[in-house]
């Protein structure tokens, strides 16, 4: 995993392994033309390399099943409704957008970044107070 904030940018298509792909962004923004497809039961395939995992970060369970089961495609505006996608802009906003949001994200402290790979609920406090009067943080509030 990257110690650094990664964005995807959806501007066609997104099937199968490519929504397994889209599970280790941390920002994922698409086009409204793209439809969206948990295609892998259509092959006689289940989520390989992680991808399931990192979705159920995303996606509660019974959307993880009803997608892979159901095999059926969605909107990008459904996928943002499920969670899978975070915004929906047209293709002549999506890339000056984005790269404004990276370019807010970049400002932001690395260690608060890199922190985020490895949140979980047990490792809050030791994260937190590894940034606590730190460098970076006593600069911030000064």
């Amino acid at each position: 995993s990257l110690k650094i904030a990664k964005i995807a940018l959806i501007n066609g298509d997104c099937f199968g392994g490519g929504i397994e792909l889209l599970s280790c962004f941390d920002f994922i923004y698409s086009c409204p033309e793209a439809i969206f497809g948990f295609w892998q039961s259509k092959q006689a395939l289940s989520f390989g390399w992680g991808g399931g995992a990192r979705l159920a970060e995303r996606l509660s369970p019974m959307q993880i099943r009803r997608a892979l089961l159901g095999s059926q495609s969605f909107s990008a505006y459904e996928a943002v409704r499920m969670g899978l996608v975070d915004q929906v802009l047209s293709r002549f906003e999506i890339e000056s957008a984005v790269a404004k949001y990276a370019s807010q994200i970049a400002l932001n402290s690395k260690e608060t970044i890199s922190s985020l790979n490895t949140f979980t609920s047990k490792n809050e406090e030791v994260l937190f107070l590894k940034l606590w009067w730190s460098k970076e943080h006593l600069k911030r509030l000064l």
